[in-house]
């Protein structure tokens, strides 16, 4: 073991007000993954177990980690695990050791990065796109710590991957007691009840290395334009793979914190295809606008895709105009018969209408 441990700047921070030296490697650390490894990376005593402190002295125990660790091609980390890597560029310069430089990781994905403590601070203290010559990463987690989120949103690699927008992942606002019955036990059950969310980036990264379905991301400036439909143009690198075969994707030399969006299931498998359907609005007889829900379903020659709700809500259409949506189905459709798209008149009180559908446009990414 060489090199110093400080608690000073930069790991004294606003997002890190408390700071703890690592621990004695003669305690040992036990490092493989299980829902408790940050009580057992802290090594304290059960009868003595605090959630903050036990995370704060899990992430000292980390920086020591990274004197002992050897040097990857190609390594995969989940939450507070990816920090065992980050720093060894900056420590290894310090140490003039220019052989292992070299030998530094090819290629770092980190799968849903932890955010307490790191979001937010200095580069040399969590995971950024300098760790390797390709760094891809996976949110799936980043709600506040208060509402039991455990991951981070801000953008850390060459390319960010947020899966249903990065937080709340569906299928995973079970009650306890449901839980508790799908899981099978008390200890399962509760693991799922409290960090579903957190635990999906693994699951979708371990789907993802045999899956048929490509996992497509769609680089867009936000979740709410990439749900609108606006952003599944693939030309111009903006489409990528999240998972595994990230790597297949790469976006142009220098590009970092590309962010990519899709839509993942409730259940597994998760992966979708993606699809653009625009809608063009009728004639109307006189009225200015309808409101209600919009539906379409498909039919293609491998495949169909259900009848699905395309307003997130009732919404107000305007006779002559085209509006974009985002539909997904568990499995590519190929090339399209038919499509029928329908629709739930909700008037208000104020407005009543009779407009009628004149034109749809699908694309399939």
């Amino acid at each position: 073991m060489r090199g110093c441990f400080s608690t000073s700047s930069p790991f004294f921070s606003i997002q890190r007000p408390f700071n703890f030296l690592p621990q004695s490697p003669a305690k040992g650390f036990l490092l493989y993954y299980n829902v408790n490894i940050i009580s057992r990376l802290a090594n304290v005593p059960e009868e003595d177990q605090n959630a903050m402190i036990i995370y704060i002295k899990a992430i000292a125990n980390n920086n020591r980690m990274h004197r002992s660790m050897d040097m990857p091609s190609h390594k995969i980390y989940t939450s507070l695990g990816i920090v065992l890597v980050h720093a060894l560029p900056d420590m290894l310069v310090k140490e003039h050791r220019i052989l292992d430089i070299l030998l530094l990781c090819t290629m770092l994905r980190g799968l849903d990065p932890a955010g307490p403590y790191f979001e937010g601070t200095d580069k040399i203290v969590r995971l950024d796109q300098t760790d390797g010559t390709f760094v891809d990463a996976i949110y799936s987690d980043g709600s506040p710590l208060i509402t039991l989120g455990f991951g981070m949103m801000q953008p850390v690699g060459h390319v960010d991957y947020y899966p249903n927008g990065g937080n709340n992942q569906p299928g995973c606002d079970k009650d306890p007691i449901t839980n508790f019955l799908v899981e099978g036990s008390l200890y399962e059950g509760g693991k799922q009840y409290i960090a579903c969310s957190h635990l999906r980036s693994y699951i979708y990264f371990t789907e993802s290395i045999n899956s048929r379905c490509p996992f497509n991301g769609y680089r867009c400036k936000d979740f709410d334009s990439f749900q609108k439909g606006l952003c599944t143009d693939c030309s111009n690198n903006n489409c990528g793979q999240m998972g595994f075969h990230a790597d297949l994707h790469k976006p142009r030399a220098g590009t970092v914190n590309a962010k990519y969006y899709l839509d993942k299931s409730a259940n597994g498998p998760f992966c979708r295809y993606h699809y653009q359907i625009q809608v063009t609005i009728g004639s109307s007889t006189g009225f200015k606008q309808w409101r209600g829900k919009l539906y379409a379903s498909k039919h293609g020659t491998t495949g169909d895709m259900p009848d699905t709700l395309l307003t997130s809500s009732s919404q107000y259409f305007t006779p002559g105009q085209s509006y974009t949506f985002l539909a997904t189905a568990p499995h590519d459709v190929g090339d399209v018969n038919d499509v029928v798209v329908h629709w739930h008149h909700q008037p208000s009180l104020l407005k009543f209408s009779n407009g009628t559908l004149s034109e749809f446009v699908i694309q399939h990414y």
